[in-house]
């Protein structure tokens, strides 16, 4: 069953390109790094030289920002797998 995850309002205030990526991830199911950058730069038809690390800046930041805030979810990622990117998902906090 897919949960629809709504951002909550906190004392840190989430910036646009972290609303957007949680936009994307609120439909309850995983995305590969190489899917948010399909979808995040989607307008850019020459993706930045350095769009991943900076896709995985904002999921971090993100994170943080919604355990700063006492969000009743939490932004969960797969390990590290050497070449292969790296999934993303929402999942509710227990």
């Amino acid at each position: 069953m897919r949960t629809q995850f709504e951002l909550p309002p906190g004392e840190v205030k989430y910036s646009t390109a972290e609303r957007r990526l949680f936009k994307f991830l609120s439909r309850g199911r995983q995305l590969t790094s190489t899917e948010l950058m399909e979808r995040f730069y989607v307008d850019d038809l020459t993706k930045k030289y350095h769009a991943r690390e900076t896709l995985n800046s904002s999921l971090n930041a993100l994170r943080k920002k919604l355990i700063f805030n006492k969000a009743p979810m939490t932004l969960r990622k797969s390990e590290l797998r050497g070449p292969r990117p790296i999934s993303w998902w929402l999942e509710q906090r227990k």
